[in-house]
């Protein structure tokens, strides 16, 4: 997942920037937010260069009050400055407030921006909004079916399950049951691939796709389909379990993988999207079996 740097004036805070940082950081990213970036006693300065020079994005805020910091004109510099250094984007401008085309800075005003005026957190609208960052910052897009993520994962066996402790519902389970959202499934046997995705009415995500082991593809056979499955997530960010269900004829397999942090956000990427619920708050009291 990405390394986003946010920067923004300090008296955006309240209206809008720490609300928008957090969503990144529920979908796996690695956010640089002053708040929770810099410790007490520490140089201002140096963590905000430091940020800079170890993202992969640089997020600017352009509001009334940022096109006047003088603190956010330096580090839009030094962003640029160092985009030019790598040879690639990594500044994106996300416009607030009342700011006017005319106001958005010269260094920025060719750019293509993401446009948060008139729209209020918490509806569809910011939902939409909120999908150009996402699709923005990461590196795994439903870009087409032969280029959907694919995941190799590590298999997981029973003795392992049942030694391990912390497992509860997941949080993908809790938002499609909230939402009306239903879970499907594919399994292509030549490929040894199992897809999976949300569908809502007539509106269905792309598959992510699972590489399934040699040892399972051999006791499923060529004429297995896959029936259900879920995910079981973890607390304290350690690695969480998917579980997919196959029948054979009379026969049911069961297979389990382990899933890092990184794969359970994205899942759950999907699902808000097709929810259009990026504020939707789980806490562990919550999700206790």
């Amino acid at each position: 997942m990405s390394r986003i740097f946010i920067s923004h004036s300090n008296l955006d805070k309240q209206v809008f920037v720490r609300r928008f940082a957090d969503h990144p950081r529920k979908l796996g990213h690695s956010v640089w937010y002053d708040e929770w970036s810099i410790r007490p006693g520490e140089s201002l300065a140096l963590r905000i260069q430091q940020g800079i020079s170890e993202c992969d994005f640089f997020v600017i805020v352009i509001s009334e009050n940022s096109i006047n910091s003088r603190w956010v004109q330096r580090e839009v510099n030094d962003a640029l400055v160092s985009e030019i250094e790598r040879g690639r984007t990594i500044v994106i401008p996300i416009v607030i407030g009342t700011v006017k085309n005319g106001e958005i800075p010269l260094t920025l005003r060719a750019r293509k921006y993401v446009d948060f005026r008139g729209v209020k957190a918490g509806t569809g609208a910011y939902s939409k909004v909120f999908q150009e960052i996402a699709d923005a910052v990461s590196d795994l897009r439903d870009v087409g079916s032969e280029l959907s993520p694919l995941f190799e994962c590590p298999r997981c066996v029973e003795q392992d399950l049942s030694k391990a402790e912390g497992f509860h519902i997941s949080i993908l389970d809790i938002i499609c049951l909230e939402n009306g959202i239903e879970k499907g499934q594919t399994y292509d046997a030549g490929r040894g691939e199992a897809g999976l995705f949300f569908y809502r009415g007539a509106t269905t995500t792309q598959p992510v796709k699972f590489k399934l082991a040699e040892s399972d593809l051999a006791a499923l056979g060529p004429k297995a389909r896959p029936f259900l499955w879920r995910t079981f997530g973890r607390s304290e960010g350690r690695n969480g379990v998917l579980k997919i269900q196959f029948s054979a004829g009379r026969k049911k397999h069961v297979l389990l993988y382990w899933i890092n942090y990184a794969i359970e956000r994205y899942l759950e990427s999907r699902v808000r999207e097709l929810a259009n619920d990026w504020d939707f708050e789980v806490t562990m009291k919550n999700i206790q079996p």
